[in-house]
C-alpha cells in the first residue's frame, strides 16, 4: 500500500491511497472442494480470486484521522471485521499512563489498553493493544512521525453461516519526499495520484502520464485518464482524436466531451447520440439535454433560484402566469450543486437510530455533477449486510465490464427488506441521494438476491414510478409483508406494467421456491413490456448475482422509464405507497384499492374500485393542453373542459416526488361518492 499526502488544508488532509495487491493465492483449496463441493467453493472463493490487483480512494482526514469524505476501501467488504479493526480511533483527550484502559464504540464496541512505550530499531512507538468478542488487535504509532507503525490482529467469526478465521498485518516501510512529477512514474501509486488529481485542480498531469493511462490495457486506467480529459482538460500535445474510436465507450465518451468543453467542438459528441452502444448513446443524449453545459443562457438565474429551492430549502422562486415553458425547461436541467467525490463510500444518515443501517455509495470515476448518470441500487441477501453485499454486485459489475457506467447504491437492511426498521432506513437513504448527486431518474435500477430480490419486488411494487427496471434474484414476489401468514394477492405485480422486470431463480431451491417467480412470471409476461424469466437447472439457492448480472443488465439497457405513461394499472394495499405516476390516492372505502386508467388522444378514461377521491396530475406530455380535455371516471364523463398548467404546481409537483422528470402542471382532484356519479374538485 502506498499513500501520498496530496494537500495539507486548514482543517483537513487529502491523501491519495493505492492498494496492490500482488497475489491471491488460496490455500487448500482442494480439501475445501472435496468437502463442499467445487459450486459452493467457488462462492465462497469468488469474492477472493477477483479482487482488483490495485485499488484506489481519495481521503480526506481531520487532525484526529477522522474520515471527512467517507472514502470506503472496497478491499474490507471480504472480511466481516476489518473495516472496524483497522479504522483510525480517537483517543480520549486527557493524559493517560500504561495500563490506561477506555472503550471506543462506534458500529461496535472496542476495548482499547495502552501499554506504554516500545522501543524499535530505528524509532520509538506508542503500543495499544485492543480486545473484541471476535479477536484481539495490537497497533503501534511511530512516536516522531505520528502515523501507524504496525497493525496486527487475528480474529474468529460467523458470516453468511461459515465459521471464518483471519489475520492480518500491516507495517510501515519508510518515508519518502519525492516531488510529484516524479511520483506520476511510478505504477504503484500514479493511479492514486490521477484520481487525486481529477479532486485537486492544483494537480495537473502531463501528456505522457495520460497517454499512458489511456494505452493501458487495464480499463480502469484507462477511465482515469479519459476522466481527467474530459473533466480537468487536454493535456498540452496529447492527441486525443485517436481515441475518440477507443473501443473502450468511456474513454469514446470523454474524449468527445472534451473536445466539447475545451475546444468548443461539438461534432464529435454529436456523433455519439447515433452511437449504437446503448449506453454511449444514452449519456450523449442526456449531455445535450440535461447536462448544465447545456443549459440556456436566459433560464440560468431561474435555474439557479429552483435548485437552491429543491435542495437547500431556499426560498420559492416567483414566477409569472406565463413562465411554465420556462420551468419545464429549468427541470430538465435541475440537479443538486453538491460535487462527489469519485470512488467508494461509506455513509450514515443523521439519526443515531440508523447507525445500523449505512449505506455504500460508488461514483464512477468521470463523475462530472453537472450531467446525470444511471443509479444502480442492490440489496443483498441473508440480513441484508451492506459491505457483502458491495463486494458481491461489484464483483458482477466487473465481470460484465460495467462498473464505471452506473452510480451504485448498496444500503443495509439489518433483517428483513420489507419490515419497518429496514424500510425507513432505506426511503431516507433514497431521498438523500436524491438530494445529493446527479442522478438520471429515468434510469434508477433495482436489483438484489434472495432476501434483497423480495425487497426488490416489494419495494417495485410499492414505488411503481421510481425504478425502470427490476432483478430479482433467488427472490419471491414479496407484495405485501404478512405473505407468510396469508395468500397473496399478486394483482399488485400489475404496478410493474410500465417497468421491465428480470427473474432467475435455481430450479431446485428448496430455500426459497422457485414456485413464486414462476407465479409472478406468468403475470408479469402479460405486461406491455413483457418480464425475461431465467430458470436455471440443477441450481439450488446459491446463485451468485455475478452468474445473471450480464442477463440483467442486458434487460436494463433495454429500459428507461416514460415519466408520462398513457396507461397506468395500479392497486394501493398500504396507504404510505398511495402514488403512481400521475394516479394518486387520497382516500379509500376498501384496500386494495384499484386504478385503471388511459390517455387516448385528450380523454383520459379512468376505472376504479374502493377509491372514495383520487388526484390526476396531467400534462402537456400527457394531453394537449391547448384543446379540451375529458375525464371519465367508471364510464361518466365527469370534466370537459380547457386545463391550464400552472408554473408554480409544476414545481411543486417535482418537489413533492423529488423527482424534477415527474413534475406535473395541471391537477385534478375527483370525488367517487358511493350513492353516485363522481365529481371534481
Amino acid at each position: 500500500m502506498k499513500i501520498y499526502v496530496l494537500a495539507r488544508d486548514e482543517d483537513s488532509t487529502s491523501l491519495a491511497i493505492q492498494y496492490n495487491l500482488r497475489s491471491t493465492d488460496i490455500s487448500h483449496r482442494a480439501n475445501l472442494e472435496r468437502l463442499i463441493g467445487k459450486d459452493k467453493a467457488r462462492d465462497i472463493l469468488e469474492i477472493y480470486e477477483n479482487l482488483a490487483p490495485e485499488f484506489v480512494r481519495f481521503l480526506k482526514i481531520d487532525d484526529f484521522g477522522n474520515t471527512r469524505s467517507g472514502s470506503y476501501n472496497l478491499t474490507a467488504a471480504s472480511s466481516s471485521i476489518y473495516s472496524f479493526m483497522t479504522r483510525i480511533v480517537r483517543l480520549p483527550g486527557v493524559p493517560f499512563e500504561t495500563g490506561s484502559s477506555f472503550l471506543s464504540q462506534e458500529e461496535e464496541a472496542l476495548d482499547i489498553t495502552y501499554q506504554g512505550e516500545q522501543r524499535e530499531a530505528r524509532w520509538a512507538a506508542y503500543l495499544f493493544t485492543a480486545r473484541h468478542p471476535s479477536g484481539q488487535a495490537r497497533l503501534a504509532i511511530n512516536k516522531d512521525l505520528g502515523i501507524p507503525d504496525r497493525l496486527e490482529y487475528s480474529a474468529s467469526y460467523i458470516a453468511e453461516n461459515q465459521i471464518r478465521r483471519e489475520g492480518y498485518s500491516l507495517v510501515f516501510r519508510e518515508k519518502r519526499n519525492i516531488r510529484w512529477p516524479g511520483l506520476l512514474q511510478n505504477p504503484l501509486v500514479n493511479k492514486a495520484l490521477v484520481l487525486g488529481s481529477l479532486v485537486r485542480p492544483e494537480l495537473a498531469c502531463g501528456r505522457d502520464v495520460i497517454k499512458a493511462f489511456l494505452d493501458s490495457a487495464d480499463s480502469e486506467r484507462q477511465n482515469l485518464g479519459a476522466a481527467y480529459c474530459g473533466l480537468r482538460g487536454i493535456p498540452e500535445g496529447l492527441d486525443l482524436r485517436p481515441y475518440l474510436k477507443a473501443a473502450n465507450p468511456i474513454v469514446r465518451f470523454n474524449a468527445a466531451k472534451a473536445f466539447l468543453k475545451f475546444w468548443a467542438e461539438s461534432g464529435p459528441l454529436r456523433n455519439l447520440t447515433l452511437d449504437p452502444d446503448p449506453y454511449v448513446h444514452r449519456r450523449a443524449v442526456n449531455f445535450f439535454e440535461h447536462s448544465t453545459y447545456m443549459i440556456p443562457g436566459p433560464i440560468h438565474p431561474l435555474y439557479l433560484a429552483v435548485q437552491k429551492w429543491l435542495y437547500a430549502n431556499g426560498p420559492l422562486p416567483a414566477t409569472a402566469d406565463n413562465q411554465e415553458d420556462d420551468i419545464h425547461q429549468v427541470l430538465q436541467f435541475i440537479k443538486p450543486a453538491n460535487a462527489g467525490l469519485p470512488g467508494f463510500s461509506k455513509n450514515f444518515l443523521d439519526q443515531p437510530k440508523d447507525l445500523q443501517h449505512p449505506y455504500y455509495l460508488y461514483l464512477p470515476e468521470d463523475y462530472d455533477p453537472a450531467e446525470v448518470y444511471p443509479v444502480f441500487v442492490y440489496l443483498g441477501m441473508g440480513d441484508g449486510r451492506g459491505d457483502y453485499a458491495l463486494n458481491a454486485v461489484v464483483t458482477g459489475l466487473r465481470k460484465a465490464g460495467r462498473l464505471s457506467r452506473y452510480i451504485l447504491l448498496v444500503p443495509q437492511a439489518h433483517g428483513l427488506w420489507w419490515e419497518p426498521n429496514a424500510e425507513g432506513p432505506l426511503n431516507r437513504v433514497l431521498m438523500t441521494i436524491f438530494h445529493s448527486i446527479s442522478a438520471d431518474t429515468n434510469q434508477i435500477y433495482l436489483a438484489g438476491s434472495s432476501n434483497g430480490g423480495m425487497g426488490t419486488m416489494f419495494y417495485g411494487t410499492h414505488l411503481p414510478d421510481r425504478f425502470a427496471a427490476l432483478a430479482s434474484n433467488m427472490g419471491y414476489p414479496v407484495v405485501e409483508r404478512d405473505f407468510l401468514t396469508k395468500p397473496q394477492n399478486l394483482d399488485l405485480l400489475k404496478n410493474l406494467f410500465n417497468s421491465r422486470v428480470f427473474l432467475s431463480h435455481g430450479g431446485n431451491d428448496d430455500q426459497v421456491t422457485p414456485e413464486g417467480d414462476r407465479s409472478a412470471y406468468a403475470i408479469l409476461k402479460k405486461s406491455p413490456l413483457p418480464a425475461t424469466y431465467v430458470e436455471l437447472p440443477g441450481k439450488g439457492h446459491d446463485i451468485p448475482i455475478a452468474d445473471v448480472l450480464a442477463r440483467a443488465l442486458a434487460v436494463f439497457d433495454s429500459r428507461q422509464r416514460d415519466p408520462f405513461p398513457k396507461r397506468i394499472d395500479f392497486v394501493m394495499n398500504e396507504p404510505a405507497y398511495a402514488s403512481c405516476y400521475w394516479i394518486e390516492v387520497e382516500d379509500y372505502s376498501a384496500l386494495p384499492a384499484q386504478v385503471t386508467a388511459r390517455v387516448q388522444g385528450n380523454t383520459v378514461d379512468v376505472q376504479s374500485t374502493g377509491v372514495r377521491q383520487m388526484k390526476l396530475s396531467l400534462d402537456d406530455n400527457l394531453v394537449d393542453l391547448t384543446k379540451p380535455v375529458v375525464v371519465r371516471v367508471n364510464a361518466k364523463e365527469i370534466f370537459r373542459g380547457m386545463l391550464r398548467a400552472s408554473a408554480q404546481g409544476l414545481l411543486w409537483s417535482a418537489k413533492e416526488r423529488m423527482d424534477a422528470q415527474l413534475g406535473y402542471g395541471v391537477t385534478l382532484d375527483l370525488d367517487i361518492p358511493s350513492d353516485g356519479g363522481p365529481l371534481y374538485r
